[in-house]
C-alpha cells in the first residue's frame, strides 16, 4: 500500500538482512597473533597509528599546533598524551634529513592515493615535489624490515613513472628513539 510519499510494507513481505549472532552472544575471539601482543607492542601500534593520523595533516612546521589540536577535539588523544606526541613531531619536522619535506615552496601530498597500471591503489605517507625532483617519506614504528624498503620502492617506482625523478627515499622509525634511514 502507499500512503502519501511513504510505502507500508505487507505482513507478507519479507526483508532480507544478515544477523550476526556472536554480536548478540557477546562472544570475543583472538586472533592468534593477538595472543603474541604484549600490552607494550599494543601501544607502539597505537602510537604509530596516532602519529600517522596526525601526519597527514601537516605539510609544513605551522601545521603542527592546528593538528595537535584536532587530534585533540576528534578524541585521538588525551591532554596527556599530547606532549609526547608533539615532541615525536617536532622531532621529525625539525629533523635536518627530512626538512625538505616540510617546506613551503615544495609541492606536498600526505597520505595521497597512487593508483598504479595494474589498478593497485598504493599510499605513501608522504612525498614533495621541488624542482621536479619528488621525495617519499614513509613512517613506520617498530623494528626495520626489508618488507619497508621494499614498499618504499615501489611508492618511488610508481611516483617516477609519472615523470619525476627520484631525489631521496627516507623511512622514518619511530620508535623511543628517531631513526631515520635512506633507501
Amino acid at each position: 500500500k502507499t500512503v502519501g510519499k511513504q510505502k507500508e510494507l505487507s505482513s507478507q513481505q519479507k526483508i532480507p538482512f544478515l544477523a550476526n549472532p556472536i554480536l548478540y552472544n557477546k562472544q570475543k575471539f583472538i586472533t592468534k597473533g593477538g595472543q603474541l601482543w604484549t600490552s607494550k607492542q599494543e601501544e607502539a601500534i597505537q602510537s604509530g597509528n596516532l602519529l600517522h593520523q596526525v601526519m597527514a595533516h601537516i605539510y609544513k612546521e605551522e601545521d603542527i599546533a592546528p593538528a595537535l589540536s584536532r587530534a585533540l577535539d576528534m578524541g585521538w588523544l588525551s591532554t596527556e598524551e599530547l606532549d609526547l606526541l608533539e615532541k615525536q613531531i617536532l622531532a621529525i619536522v625539525q629533523h635536518p634529513a627530512l626538512q625538505l619535506f616540510f617546506v613551503k615552496n615544495a609541492i606536498a601530498w600526505n597520505e595521497k592515493d597512487i593508483v598504479l597500471n595494474t589498478g593497485e591503489i598504493i599510499r605513501p605517507d608522504k612525498f614533495v615535489i621541488h624542482n621536479n625532483q619528488a621525495s617519499v617519506l614513509d613512517y613506520k614504528t617498530g623494528i626495520p624490515h626489508k618488507k619497508h624498503h621494499l614498499q618504499l620502492e615501489q611508492y618511488a617506482q610508481a611516483i617516477s613513472e609519472m615523470g619525476y625523478t627520484i631525489h631521496k627515499k627516507i623511512l622514518v622509525y619511530s620508535n623511543e628513539e628517531l631513526e631515520v634511514k635512506f633507501v
